[in-house]
């Protein structure tokens, strides 16, 4: 919705599971940048035997009290670990419940992030979190950001951590 916001009532489901046999889940997108995203429902992304879970892209104008918890809890119930990224533009975000996926992103265009829990990006080759606010981005105590690899990837690495505050004016990291 380009100027309003997306419901999912208590009673809807969105399931872009895969099938038992094999197969990647699929993609949830949500885009409603003047809008809000308000989920009751239930959404399912879970892999096949030999794929992948789901990935949830959010494109909103703001988050209701701040919080991604309960959208995260929601997120990891429904097997959406295989990618999160999440687009704020307006606002403070509040990354204050467990979050697990292998490629975790958030962008606060005009607020601040705060972390105040674990973003768990960690797997076999290691995976990705990136942080970007306009304002400020704090870590608090007993946060962490979790990208550790059981092993290297092709390149020889392990996962990675982008960190990002600020402009020219008074962002703090």
């Amino acid at each position: 919705s380009d100027t309003g916001s997306v419901r999912l009532g208590t009673s809807a489901s969105v399931n872009v599971s895969a099938q038992v046999g094999g197969g990647d889940a699929g993609i949830i997108q949500v885009k409603a940048p003047l809008g809000i995203f308000d989920l009751k429902g239930l959404i399912s992304g879970a892999a096949g035997s030999t794929g992948t879970t789901g990935a949830f892209a959010l494109d909103i104008a703001s988050v209701a009290n701040s919080s991604l918890a309960a959208l995260d809890s929601t997120l990891n119930a429904g097997s959406f670990t295989r990618s999160r990224d999440y687009r704020i533009r307006n606002g403070n975000v509040i990354i204050d419940g467990p979050a697990t996926a292998r490629n975790y992103r958030v962008a606060a265009d005009s607020g601040s992030i705060t972390v105040t829990s674990t973003i768990n990006a960690s797997g076999t080759t290691g995976g990705i979190i990136d942080l970007k606010a306009q304002g400020s981005l704090t870590l608090l105590g007993g946060s962490r950001l979790n990208t550790s690899a059981q092993q290297f990837d092709s390149a020889g690495k392990g996962g990675s951590v982008t960190l990002e505050a600020g402009n020219q004016r008074n962002g703090l990291i």
